[in-house]
This record gives structure tokens, C-alpha cells and sequence, in this order.
């Protein structure tokens, strides 16, 4: 399948002269953006991130390098790690993947996601990728699904089997314009492992598109644990959301640090 979408992009450059993914603007040779719009590219993936949450930090680090978020709020996950803030010019490039009929950026994308792993403290222990599971409603009527096809060519690319091991139990509404604490009921009981999966002592990596404030993502790691599997990682695109928007919840507050 990747095969024959390179190839009618190929096709496709020959009619049509390529452009910036981002800005539109006119390219020369086979490249995904602009000079200018790589430089801002480059800026955010540089930026540093919280390697639990991966949020931001801002001012608010603490000296192991956790954001005020996870100070105050305790996730089932161990660790994460994000390609880049969700923000211009990336946020395009994301859209434009998952909206935009340009399944070819898979490569870039998978691209960036194998540099940001392979700066994650735990890239050693992964066993297999797992993507975020859709439920077979929007399977069967959401047309392109972006995460199950950057995992499975991401895993093929690292050399680790991508795994279909969750199910999706219900169909949740969206969690657009939902608070933290909505989130987290929303997607309370929403995860299942196949049986026979045969996780115990696991180390699993989960792969997600964005992540927003990480109620899905939590989610999914307390169901892995609790069918055996001894660590969950997060391998995202981008994350969404600054620590001043996402004020700690009071129930989930941990010892202090």
C-alpha cells in the first residue's frame, strides 16, 4: 500500500509542481516544506519537553524535569515522549496528515517520531507498539485512520512488531471542548485487552497522533497494567495544551514532591 501511494504521488509531481506542506508555497526538488517553514519547525522540535507528561515545562520544571502538571496529578503511564508542541507550523503538518488526503507524509512524520524516540531514556526496553484503538463505528465510517498506519510503518521501520492488543468497548462522544475532569469519565472503561494477549511484564509503547490533557492515554495504561504489563510508554506527534490551561485535578493529587 505505501508503494502505491508513493507511486502516484511520483505520478503526481510529474502534473503537479510540489509545494510547501505548510505555507503552499512553491518547492524545488522533493522536499515537504519551505526553508523558512523549516527553520520554525526546527525551533519547536527543539523545544524540551516534560518526559512524563509531555507537556511544556515553562518556568515550573522541577529539578528531574517533571512539569507543574505532574506534580500534582498521577498517571498510570511512565513516560512520554512527543515529536513536537501543537503548534504552527507542526499543527499543519499534523492536520494536513490526518484531514488533508496527504498519507504520503507518513515517512516524515515516522521520521520524526523515530528521532524522538530514540532520545527517550527507555527506548531500550520496548517490546511492541500498540496504537490507540478506534472503535468499529468509526472504523467503518471515519474513512483514513492516521495512528494505526504511522505505527505499523513506524514499527517496521525500528524493527519491533506493532500490535492490534486493545479494543475499544464503546463509542465515546468526542472529547472536543471537554474539561479534564469530563475527559477522564468519558474514557473511563472505554479500553479492553484482547484476550490471549499475554502481556505480563510487558513493556509496551503506545502510539497517538495528540495528545490533549491525557485521559485517554492514562486510560490505556491503567488497563495494560492491570492485564499484566509492567510498563507503558507514550509515543505522540504532538502535544496539545500548556500547563495554565490544565489546572491539576484535586482527586488525583499525589505526595507531594
Amino acid at each position: 500500500m505505501n508503494f502505491i501511494r508513493r507511486f502516484i504521488r511520483s505520478l503526481d509531481e510529474m502534473i503537479f509542481p510540489p509545494v510547501c506542506e505548510v505555507c503552499g508555497i512553491a518547492l524545488t526538488g522533493r522536499r515537504y516544506t519551505c526553508e523558512a517553514c523549516q527553520q520554525e519547525l526546527d525551533l519547536l522540535l527543539a523545544q524540551p519537553a516534560c518526559p512524563t507528561c509531555a507537556s511544556s515545562p515553562g518556568p515550573y520544571m522541577s529539578p528531574d524535569g517533571r512539569c507543574l502538571i505532574c506534580r500534582s496529578r498521577r498517571f498510570h503511564f511512565d513516560g512520554t515522549v512527543r515529536v513536537a508542541p501543537y503548534m504552527q507550523p507542526f499543527e499543519s503538518l499534523v492536520l494536513q496528515f490526518k484531514f488533508g488526503r496527504r498519507e504520503y507524509l507518513d515517512r516524515l512524520l515516522v521520521d520524526y517520531l523515530m528521532a524522538a524516540l530514540d532520545q527517550a531514556p527507555w527506548r531500550s526496553e520496548i517490546e511492541a507498539f500498540v496504537p490507540v484503538p478506534t472503535h468499529w463505528f468509526r472504523k467503518a465510517t471515519g474513512g483514513f485512520l492516521p495512528v494505526p498506519v504511522i505505527t505499523k510503518y513506524l514499527a517496521q521501520r525500528v524493527g519491533i512488531p506493532d500490535i492490534l492488543l486493545l479494543q475499544r468497548t464503546r463509542l465515546d462522544p468526542h472529547q472536543i471542548g471537554l474539561s479534564i475532569t469530563q475527559r477522564i469519565n468519558n474514557v473511563k472503561g472505554s479500553f479492553r485487552v484482547r484476550p490471549g494477549a499475554g502481556i505480563d511484564g510487558a513493556c509496551i509503547c503506545v502510539v497517538d497522533d495528540v495528545m490533549t490533557s491525557g485521559a485517554t492515554l492514562d486510560e490505556i495504561a491503567k488497563t495494560l497494567k492491570r492485564a499484566g504489563a509492567a510498563r507503558v510508554y507514550n509515543l505522540i506527534l504532538a502535544r496539545a495544551g500548556q500547563p495554565e490551561a490544565e489546572l491539576p485535578l484535586r482527586e488525583n493529587v499525589s505526595a507531594k514532591t
